[in-house]
């Protein structure tokens, strides 16, 4: 059982105590009051919901050296973090533009900065376009590694159009604060076909994190 420093919780850790056996090591180029290195491994059972912390205990393992059963004390540790999360605080909005006899594209940058491109033409009144909003949540002072999609549909009725290159602040890799935040914004592109179909399209997209 190893007791979590500060108190609050244990857990159980199983560990394999392989027999030692030394011998014929006299004569040799061994050391024969060295016994060679051998490993200790074993299995930690964490629970659901396992208090974060390091935990720590003392372990006796049995070996004989040849000469009689001994017993060694090993120093066993596994820490312990609470898991990362991510929950969206804002949507991403394309705003309104008015398409084209030939296709382009409407950029937004995870600043919120809009641009397009080829036949379409940006509108400045609501709905405003936003990025969209994360905020992560884990160990704190924790990097993590960011996961954005290739491409997300959109769809009105029947009619459809696709999002791609998305960007996010922070680029790939975050780190959480010493209060174990960190706000992430993302962006992308719109692609609008020529002669798009008007209406209002909407769908969703996955934004992964996970620590590194």
């Amino acid at each position: 059982t190893l007791n979590r420093v500060g108190g609050g919780a244990t857990m159980t850790v199983q560990v394999a105590t392989p027999a030692f056996h030394l011998t014929n090591l006299i004569g040799t180029t061994t050391d024969p009051y060295t016994s060679p290195s051998f490993p200790v491994v074993g299995t930690l059972n964490v629970g659901a919901n396992k208090l974060a912390g390091t935990y720590t205990a003392n372990l006796s393992v049995p070996y004989n050296d040849g000469v009689g059963a001994n017993t060694t004390t090993l120093t066993v540790t596994a820490v312990v973090i609470g898991p990362i999360t991510i929950a969206n605080t804002q949507a991403l909005h394309f705003g309104t533009a008015v398409r084209g006899t030939v296709a382009g594209t409407i950029v937004l940058t995870p600043a919120g900065v809009r641009s397009s491109t080829g036949g379409v033409t940006l509108m400045t009144g609501a709905p405003l376009a936003t990025p969209a909003s994360f905020t992560v949540t884990g160990n704190a002072n924790s990097t993590f590694a960011i996961t954005l999609p290739a491409s997300a549909p959109l769809t009105s009725g029947a009619n459809s159009l696709n999002a791609s290159a998305f960007t996010s602040t922070p680029s790939l890799t975050g780190s959480l604060s010493a209060g174990g935040t960190q706000s992430l914004a993302v962006g992308g592109t719109l692609n609008v076909a020529a002669n798009q179909a008007e209406g209002d399209y909407a769908g969703t997209f996955n934004v992964t994190v996970a620590y590194n």
